[in-house]
């Protein structure tokens, strides 16, 4: 049953990718499949399960500026903690120079559990692009975010945060991206106040279309920190 999700998230992109070129739509995605040593939210320093953990993740990038993604966590240390499919749908347009998206998801937190959690959750994000030193591809962002649980096991919240995204290019074909980032959660399964965070990824590049990645990430606040690390490989289509 596990490994049925992670199946379905890296073949289905193909298929209907397949189909829609017979159709004579255009569009482009991305499918990417890696391995942590645990599940630790991407936020704030809570980790969902301390065992490895399979993270897969299909986006669709759709006609007119929309786009659709699929993500799942697959608890590996035989248990169903980790367990998690994430489906989401968005637009993105640029206005007045200024990137800016929306969307809306269903995050359902165990999938395998008798009782479906699910969080229903909506956000904003606006950004800018922008470019430091030589070949320094660089945006600034900020994005408020609700949620809502249908069970109401975690009852709703709201969090905003703000970061910036910097791919530096190291040599042919390698580069790394740094991401710093803090927010405030209101008190949404964790203690309210800020949060600091970081993303650093190495990429090898081994095609045009296809990526070697090594991750870390690292949050603290209220007391708390963690840091997890991941490796995995992505491919754009």
């Amino acid at each position: 049953m596990k490994k049925f999700f992670t199946i379905v998230i890296l073949t289905i992109g193909f298929c209907n990718t397949s189909k829609a070129e017979e159709m004579g739509y255009e569009f482009s995605g991305l499918v990417s499949t890696s391995v942590w040593d645990k599940y630790l939210l991407f936020q704030v320093p809570v980790v969902v399960s301390d065992q490895p953990s399979l993270q897969s993740l299909l986006v669709i990038n759709l006609p007119h500026g929309f786009n659709a993604s699929i993500w799942s966590s697959e608890d590996l240390g035989g248990t169903s903690a980790g367990d998690e499919i994430d489906l989401n749908l968005g637009w993105a347009h640029k206005i007045l120079g200024f990137n800016f998206n929306t969307g809306v998801g269903i995050w359902n937190v165990n999938p395998t559990a008798s009782v479906w959690d699910d969080i229903v959750t909506a956000h904003v994000t606006f950004g800018k692009d922008f470019v430091v030193w030589d070949e320094v591809a660089t945006s600034w962002y900020i994005q408020p975010r609700y949620y809502h649980t249908s069970n109401n096991f975690l009852g709703n919240g709201w969090n905003i945060s703000t970061g910036i995204n910097a791919r530096f290019p190291v040599a042919d074909k390698v580069s790394v991206d740094v991401n710093p980032f803090m927010s405030y959660d209101d008190g949404f399964g964790v203690t309210p106040g800020l949060y600091f965070g970081s993303n650093l990824t190495l990429n090898l590049e081994l095609n045009d279309t296809t990526t070697l990645f090594f991750s870390t990430r690292a949050l603290t606040g209220q007391g708390n920190s963690e840091i997890a690390g991941g490796v995995g490989i992505s491919m754009k289509f």
